[in-house]
């Protein structure tokens, strides 16, 4: 664990009971799509816990995030609300979206939440032209862009950040870096060890952080966020971490394509390296949780999830005479 510039006891119960509140809700919407209640593609997040919270964590209240198709736990990190993400996975009219855009396709506005996208690299022009915009209507506010190693490769990457770089827009893009595109292994589809590093050929910052250490990505991203609101422009994060399932939930319940590019012995070692099993260490060693602490967050989380699964249970499905509605900008979303 990196140290903390003297975090307050609270702030690490937080990132520690987020994290596990992101593994829950994994956990539980896996069961629901193996029910058959959650239809279409989810795209797990096990392992990667600690880059959702720490970036989100180190935001301030306004800023905004824009994700790719991994993103549940962003959402979730940036404060979505539990019922809308359940019911929108179950396509109920009480989702984000009423139910029509699924695990791929929720957009929260209310807070700061501007997207879901599904074509890798996607993005990063868009997070910079909403960074252009907030500078040109003198906001205070920050853009945080996430996406995977596989999305660095794109030209709407490399086109994306050198614009950001070169407007000096208020935005923090966080690579999360968790060794496959996919099935395609980092180091097979680039020379570079480190993706960071592409930020300095564009005249922006980069670093390079480890992703399964929550408290070195919050303060990576503390400082990034600091720069942009300062006026300094954008910073590129890479948060070295690991993809512990498959590319998407069927994958995870097929063994044959997992085994084609990796181990169970390197997946083994990764969950050793579990971000919350490591905080969980910090923690206890430190004296700032036990059993009994754990085990009310643990009811707590899990309650949760029960009643924001009932919600969406108990919701309407959307009517069909809705099915074409919401598709230009200023049409009702209803």
């Amino acid at each position: 664990m990196a140290k903390a510039d003297d975090p307050s006891r609270d702030l690490l119960l937080e990132m520690f009971r987020r994290m596990l509140y992101l593994r829950r809700f994994e956990e539980r919407i896996e069961e629901l799509h193996g029910q058959g209640r959650i239809i279409g593609g989810l795209f797990p997040y096990t392992g990667q816990e600690a880059v959702a919270v720490g970036t989100c964590l180190a935001l301030r209240p306004g800023d905004i995030v824009v994700s790719p198709h991994r993103a549940l736990g962003h959402l979730l990190a940036h404060g979505g609300n539990l019922e809308k993400t359940v019911a929108e996975l179950m396509g109920r009219d009480t989702g984000f979206d009423h139910g029509k855009g699924g695990p791929m396709h929720i957009l929260d506005p209310e807070e700061g939440f501007y997207g879901i996208t599904g074509i890798a690299g996607s993005g990063v022009p868009i997070a910079g032209g909403i960074g252009l915009a907030l500078s040109m209507q003198k906001s205070d506010k920050v853009v945080v862009c996430f996406f995977g190693d596989g999305a660095a490769n794109t030209g709407a990457f490399h086109e994306g950040i050198n614009m950001a770089a070169l407007w000096q827009v208020p935005v923090v893009y966080v690579c999360e870096n968790n060794g496959f595109a996919i099935s395609v292994r980092a180091e097979q589809s680039t020379r570079a060890k480190d993706l960071a590093d592409r930020a300095w050929g564009y005249g922006m910052p980069g670093e390079v952080v480890d992703g399964n250490d929550v408290m070195a990505v919050y303060q990576a991203v503390a400082r990034a966020v600091d720069r942009a609101h300062q006026g300094q422009g954008p910073t590129l994060i890479e948060a070295k971490t690991y993809r512990v399932k498959g590319h998407d939930i069927t994958e995870g319940r097929h063994l044959s394509p997992d085994r084609a590019y990796r181990t169970p012995q390197e997946i083994a070692e990764w969950q050793e390296r579990c971000p919350i099993k490591r905080m969980r260490v910090y923690l206890v060693e430190h004296e700032l949780l036990t059993p009994d602490g754990e085990e009310q967050m643990e009811h707590a989380i899990k309650g949760s999830l029960e009643e924001a699964v009932r919600f969406a249970a108990d919701s309407p499905k959307p009517p069909k005479e809705s099915a074409l509605t919401g598709l230009f900008y200023g049409e009702n979303r209803s």
